[in-house]
């Protein structure tokens, strides 16, 4: 049990309802004494209710590559909790494709038949198809297909900023 010790002021009781609120009552007894009240926070707050709930504050998202199909790979990312659960949330998602998977430099070679979200949806993509800005899926679940028919293209790595806080890198794209 966790307790909170508290200053009973003069005149007054304490006394926690059926739902775990504290009532307060004027009763004009015991004035000159101070007694503590103890209160039992876990029949307030499930500790494991506000854990979830903080957890789901901070975002985090794991990126999957697929093979090449049919000069096509698409990259799933899924965004999930601090717990590292699916967190079914729909979200604002900057990314872009890279030379590094820290999301370093930007390519000089691009997969050159362009980019679009298959599950979410595009915001903004710009001309050479190597940054966009997406808006997950209400199951917080955002697919980019990457198209390229021009021969073998590697060392690509999809990148991903998740609510301004974090860069996400990939497995690399490869297209053989």
């Amino acid at each position: 049990m966790t307790t909170k010790n508290a200053t009973v002021t003069e005149g007054y009781t304490y006394t926690p309802d059926s739902s775990g609120t504290v009532q307060l009552t004027w009763t004009r007894a015991n004035l000159q004494a101070k007694p503590t009240v103890v209160v039992d926070l876990e029949a307030i707050v499930d500790t494991e209710d506000l854990k979830d709930a903080v957890a789901d504050k901070i975002l985090t998202g794991s990126a999957t590559v697929g093979t090449e199909s049919a000069n096509n790979i698409d990259v799933v990312l899924q965004l999930k909790d601090a717990q590292g659960n699916d967190l079914a949330e729909i979200c604002v998602v900057e990314y872009w494709i890279s030379n590094t998977s820290t999301g370093g430099p930007n390519v000089t070679t691009f997969p050159d038949g362009g980019c679009s979200a298959t599950v979410g949806a595009d915001i903004t993509v710009n001309a050479d198809d190597v940054v966009g800005r997406g808006i997950t899926s209400s199951s917080g679940t955002l697919t980019i297909r990457y198209v390229h028919a021009g021969g073998a293209l590697s060392g690509l790595y999809f990148c991903a900023i998740i609510n301004n806080k974090l860069v996400q890198g990939s497995a690399e794209l490869s297209w053989s």
